[in-house]
């Protein structure tokens, strides 16, 4: 009794071992993606990270591949936005592969479960053939405007 007692045990304490390596690793992995992010967002120019806030909203790690949703709010308050990126780890350093809008990586955002897709645009050149424009559109190059005249400088009274 007391033998099964103490097999018993051991083979609780190493579940739990084994557990919480598990819990360290998942966490570690996701301090190395929001490392990675991080650098990724620095080294964008015109990106105000000071300006904002941002944290990862979902987090999916196949082996050395992860699709990562992050928000992005300003600090002084008001909209959000949804970024997805996709990223790889080689020789154990994560780096981002794609990155745009939520739902323009893999797939769309939209619509839900049991609708149909929205209708995708046809390629240019395809259609009707003819390369016409649709009735009322405004031409694509512009026709050239004559220079705006300028009223001539008032006379100086001597």
């Amino acid at each position: 009794m007391m033998k099964r007692l103490t097999c018993s045990a051991l083979v609780l304490l190493l579940a739990s071992f084994a557990a919480c390596s598990v819990v360290q690793e998942k966490e570690k992995e996701r301090a190395d993606i929001t490392a990675a992010l991080q650098k990724y967002l620095g080294e964008r120019s015109g990106l105000n990270l000071s300006a904002m806030d941002w944290n990862i909203k979902e987090l999916n790690v196949d082996r050395d591949n992860a699709s990562v949703q992050v928000t992005f709010t300003a600090k002084q308050g008001g909209a959000s936005m949804v970024m997805e990126y996709e990223m790889k780890r080689n020789g154990g350093v994560w780096t981002v592969l794609k990155s745009g809008p939520r739902g323009s990586i893999g797939m769309p955002a939209h619509p839900g479960a049991g609708t149909e897709a929205a209708p995708t645009m046809p390629p240019a050149g395809t259609g009707t053939g003819t390369g016409a424009l649709p009735s009322g559109h405004p031409p694509l190059t512009p026709e050239p405007k004559a220079p705006a005249k300028t009223p001539p400088p008032p006379k100086k009274s001597s």
